[in-house]
């Protein structure tokens, strides 16, 4: 195990060689008494029997690596462990990285390009598409789309939201989300899509007011599936369309 570590990490087989060479030095300088642990002994030299002896090179490939030379973790790791188990929820997964755990955070313009785009601006701990442009904008609970009915000298184009989870594995998946229109006090509401590979599983509409709508289903699904959870600004009007949005994939 020892030498597969080494071979991993080249600087540690030069802190091994160093290492020998000065323990075949130290194997012809006379035997130190009076130790009674190794702290007691010099660089590398080990207590035996109440005297300091020379570690050899043979005793050194038993020893492990200094700790200050210990590998450092892989961040790849971590990555693995979050995205770890088999619920995919968007609120506990929410990044600020594209691909995260799966997900994908973009719109759709569907007057000129019905194709995913991905966003590419973070402000606040929040996607947009341009903040100084668009409503349009994706955070860790909460979609706003744009559209062609806007104000805050935004420019009149329809935007779906999109948050965009991508399958890993082929199965049996059960979808659900729960979604809200938290201010009740102006615009025509929203409509939320659940899009399994471009078919329309499901359209939910949020009414004017405060109101609340849920979903679940069961899919199949393969490596490569794209699961959509869509926020459409409901015949092109944008007003007040903050719309909270928390989505579970769950493998069966």
């Amino acid at each position: 195990m020892y030498a597969e570590r080494v071979l991993a990490k080249p600087e540690l087989l030069l802190v091994l060689v160093s290492w020998s060479a000065a323990a075949a030095s130290c194997a012809s300088e006379p035997v130190t008494t009076g130790c009674a642990s190794d702290a007691d002994c010099p660089l590398f030299m080990r207590c035996e029997g109440r005297m300091c002896v020379a570690v050899t090179p043979a005793d050194a490939s038993a020893v492990d690596a200094p700790e200050d030379s210990a590998m450092p973790p892989d961040p790849l790791d971590a990555e693995v462990s979050a995205c770890a188990g088999d619920i995919r929820d968007s609120v506990e997964d929410f990044s600020l990285e594209q691909g995260h755990c799966g997900w994908r955070y973009g719109y759709i313009a569907p007057a000129t390009d019905a194709r995913f785009v991905e966003m590419t601006v973070v402000q606040t701990d929040t996607w947009w598409v341009d903040p100084l442009r668009f409503w349009t904008h994706i955070g860790r609970d909460v979609m706003h789309p744009n559209g062609v009915t806007t104000g805050g000298g935004r420019e009149p184009v329809d935007h779906y939201a999109v948050r965009r989870w991508t399958s890993d594995a082929s199965g049996t998946v059960s979808i659900a989300f729960d979604a809200a229109r938290p201010d009740a006090t102006c615009g025509n509401g929203v409509l939320v899509r659940l899009v399994v590979d471009d078919i329309v599983v499901t359209e939910k509409a949020l009414d004017p007011g405060l109101s609340t709508t849920s979903f679940s289903a069961d899919a199949t699904v393969s490596a490569g599936t794209i699961i959509d959870f869509v926020v459409d600004p409901r015949e092109s009007q944008d007003g007040c369309d903050s719309t909270r949005l928390v989505a579970r994939i769950t493998r069966r």
